[in-house]
């Protein structure tokens, strides 16, 4: 499978190594599910080896046969039905639902990279001694939950010292992640090196939703996975160092 640059620095390994007084972290590997977020692209999806969108990973969750297969010819509810209760439907289900336990046993990670912020503020805030990374997310890449933190594509449930801030904007929304970090020297050598910066985030699915955005005179569906994070990085994509975990 073909990997962005950012995948194959960022993921790799899933321990922590000490070298030279620094805690350094390659991510992940085969046997993870890995959302990675691309301004211009939108969220790709690595199943295990396997590329795909958030739309197709939702079907897999929700063991959508039709959708999931791309079996256009069953177009109602009802030729969906006939068909996942027939036999080539049901050992097609069979399969998705093998599938769907592998993915809810495995592994999650969501990558955002920093310079992939739209070019709104990252840095270090000094008197509330925060390390804050602003995004914007477009109305078609997020959907909202109270107490998890909208990223696109996705909603994560996240330790409440991290906190999120969102302001409503036109076909937009504006969301500031602010992470809790006191040494003033770590956020001086993040702030230098921002753009190399990686959040990631390591969380189990759980679930996923979707609602529909108007779009003129149709309604076009917005899928997020969702899930309950386990731990949280912010990585230098080069050195692999870590800045920041939880």
């Amino acid at each position: 499978m073909k990997k962005s640059i950012l995948s194959l620095v960022v993921l790799c390994l899933i321990q922590f190594v000490n070298a030279q007084d620094r805690k350094v972290k390659n991510i992940v590997d085969s046997t993870s599910v890995i959302l990675e977020y691309n301004r211009n692209g939108g969220v790709k999806v690595d199943l295990f080896d396997e590329d795909m969108w958030t739309n197709k990973l939702h079907h897999l969750l929700k063991l959508n046969v039709c959708e999931y297969y791309d079996l256009k010819d069953y177009d109602t509810d009802l030729k969906r039905k006939v068909f996942k209760e027939s036999s080539e439907g049901a050992n097609l289900l069979k399969s998705m639902r093998m599938l769907r336990q592998k993915v809810m046993n495995s592994k999650g990670y969501y990558l955002f990279n920093f310079k992939d912020n739209w070019g709104w503020y990252k840095g270090y805030d000094l008197q509330k001694k925060q390390f804050v990374l602003t995004y914007i997310i477009r109305d078609s890449e997020y959907s909202t939950i109270p107490g998890y933190i909208a990223l696109p594509e996705a909603l994560i449930k996240m330790n409440p010292q991290i906190r999120q801030f969102k302001e409503e904007r036109k076909d937009a929304m504006l969301v500031d992640i602010r992470f809790p970090l006191l040494n003033e020297k770590v956020a001086l050598n993040m702030e230098d090196n921002i753009e190399n910066l990686v959040l990631v985030v390591e969380f189990k699915i759980q679930d996923s939703k979707v609602r529909n955005q108007a779009v003129k005179f149709l309604n076009l569906p917005v899928y997020s996975i969702m899930g309950l994070a386990t731990k949280l990085y912010i990585v230098d994509k080069n050195t692999h160092e870590i800045y920041f975990s939880m």
